[in-house]
């Protein structure tokens, strides 16, 4: 509707024009709005109002440029105009401008009062900014003054999952979830909870409920995926993952979980080209600017080729030996590794120099990140290198070590029962939770034959151990794994959860029993008590998730009958 035709029907007065605006507006008829909302402008070009409603129906209509500069408009004249932050905050909030939107959501109520769903949009922009101390403290501002405000109830709890408390979560969901209990977002929330907490069964009822309402969604598949490879379905969730790809091409987590399912059954072909999707998905670190890696497309000999670690201190050992092929091929090798390793690969008469991260690095002309080593040399299941020991231990320390341990009965039986929790990272956290144990769940090892001696580091080694478990501590003389290892060369056995000091133990040749979780890590693949990367490594599987007394009991059990060493 023109200004002309606004004229034609006797409506002369600034006010007349607004209220027109506002009535066409509520109506849905958002072109005839902001005509209306113009004229009023054109009789009194610094009418705050008319700007900011205007600024809500192009808002409407999805021009959020022209609505951001009528909310500026209005701000501009009326700095403190409550209504023009609120607006202008919901279409920062479109724009995804997370931090802005908060901050014009903060002036918003500086005027006005907390209002709740204005306080569900700030919490879920602080969501999205990984504040999310800040974002529960904002849904639950909501949900005190609307309780049934189901998405104020829904943000609280994927707050605490983000923040790991899981069990808190859990009574807030099943909350959201009697308020809407077909809500899609309502039932994913619900099951990544679910699945947090080893119930990955009800997880996928869940998951499954919220694809009858959402079939296309990839983010529900990619969650149902997650559920089935909790429950050792791998061809299912295989499956999940590749529809989640096809809804969502750019889905880096769907490729790179995928991958993980792949080298759990063998297809390492697949598997390990789609891990190089690990970068994208935020597992692999940041981009180093090195360029592209090396990934055997060229030659090596002559050529200084950098090995640089990207995750873990286990992957780390793991894949080190890959340098060996390197070296073969005629590359100069320098490793960048973590400061821990650092004296321990300086053994490694193979490599030409070893760095720790943080360091200086030297000049070089390829690199290859270390998890990329197997797709750059094509390994497939019965071609992985180094099968038996590849890193070495001082002589003259182990033997001072058995010297020490000497007074004490054999077998000597290292022990290591967490990992690091990496309480900063929410998904690797999730799998800390699974494959650690509390030591007062090592009971069964109590009056097994032998001694055992703790290599537990980490908040961990504070645990009180159960009654009738003592163990040997040298862990304060352990300043590195240089030192570690030369311990665990001293030792007859080592016992350990899925951390560093398992594959420490495999790779210098030592016997190690490995407690493994239900939902194994692909390494270990999903069945077998034996693995091709460390020959002298035995796997003690969890019969069903979280069971980890049948584990120790076997564990017990064998530890009783294990022949004593000879002196």
């Amino acid at each position: 509707m023109t200004e002309a035709g606004l004229s034609a029907r006797g409506l002369s007065t600034l006010g007349d024009f607004n209220t027109m605006g506002v009535e066409h507006a509520s109506a849905g008829r958002q072109d005839d709005a902001i005509a209306a909302y113009d004229a009023a402008i054109a009789l009194a070009p610094d009418h705050v109002e008319a700007w900011s409603n205007r600024g809500n129906s192009l808002l409407i209509l999805g021009r959020l440029g022209d609505a951001l500069a009528s909310y500026d408009r209005a701000l501009a004249l009326a700095p403190g105009y409550g209504a023009a932050w609120l607006g202008r905050a919901h279409a920062l909030m479109i724009q995804e401008q997370w931090q802005a939107a908060v901050a014009a959501y903060d002036q918003g109520f500086a005027a006005l009062g907390v209002m709740p769903v204005p306080m569900i949009h700030r919490g879920t922009a602080l969501l999205n900014l990984g504040a999310y101390e800040a974002a529960l403290e904002a849904f639950t501002q909501a949900a005190a003054i609307l309780p049934d405000a189901v998405h104020a109830q829904n943000g609280r709890a994927a707050c605490l999952v983000r923040l790991l408390r899981f069990e808190e979560a859990l009574p807030v969901c099943e909350l959201a979830y009697a308020l809407a209990p077909d809500d899609p977002a309502v039932l994913g929330t619900f099951g990544a909870v679910l699945c947090s907490m080893q119930r990955a069964d009800e997880a996928l009822a869940m998951l499954d409920r919220a694809l009858a309402f959402h079939p296309n969604d990839a983010r529900f598949h990619y969650n149902r995926a997650v559920a089935l490879q909790d429950l050792r379905r791998p061809d299912a969730a295989r499956a999940g993952y590749r529809k989640a790809q096809a809804l969502d091409p750019g889905a880096a987590d769907a490729h790179w979980n995928e991958a993980l399912v792949c080298l759990s059954i063998g297809d390492f072909a697949v598997g390990w080209a789609k891990y190089e999707w690990g970068w994208r998905a935020g597992w692999r670190g940041a981009d180093r600017g090195f360029g592209p890696a090396w990934l055997g497309r060229s030659g090596l000999r002559g050529r200084r080729l950098l090995l640089h670690a990207e995750q873990g201190l286990g992957d780390t050992l793991q894949f080190v030996r890959y340098a060996r092929l390197a070296a073969e091929a005629g590359a100069e090798l320098v490793l960048e590794v973590q400061p821990p390793l650092v004296r321990l690969l300086r053994r490694l008469d193979h490599v030409d120099e070893v760095v720790g991260h943080g360091e200086a690095l030297p000049e070089f002309d390829l690199h290859c990140p270390m998890m990329s080593l197997p797709l750059a040399f094509g390994t497939l299941w019965d071609s992985i290198p180094e099968r038996g020991s590849y890193l070495v231990a001082d002589p003259d320390r182990v033997a001072a070590w058995r010297k020490r341990l000497a007074p004490y009965p054999r077998p000597w039986v290292g022990l290591v029962w967490a990992g690091d929790p990496r309480r900063n990272q929410p998904s690797a956290n999730r799998i800390d939770r699974r494959r650690s144990l509390q030591a007062g769940q090592l009971a069964p090892l109590a009056g097994a034959p032998g001694t055992l001696v703790s290599l537990q580091k980490g908040d961990a080694a504070l645990q009180t151990l159960p009654d009738g478990l003592s163990v040997l501590d040298w862990t304060a003389e352990l300043h590195d794994f240089a030192d570690t290892a030369d311990l665990v060369a001293a030792l007859d056995l080592m016992i350990s959860v899925d951390t560093s000091p398992a594959h420490l133990a495999g790779a210098l040749g030592v016997p190690v029993w490995l407690l493994n979780r239900y939902d194994s890590c692909w390494r270990w693949r999903l069945e077998g008590a034996t693995s091709p990367w460390y020959p002298t490594m035995r796997l003690f599987r969890q019969p069903a998730p979280g069971d980890w007394s049948a584990v120790l009991g076997e564990v017990a059990a064998m530890l009783r009958g294990l022949a004593v060493p000879a002196a």
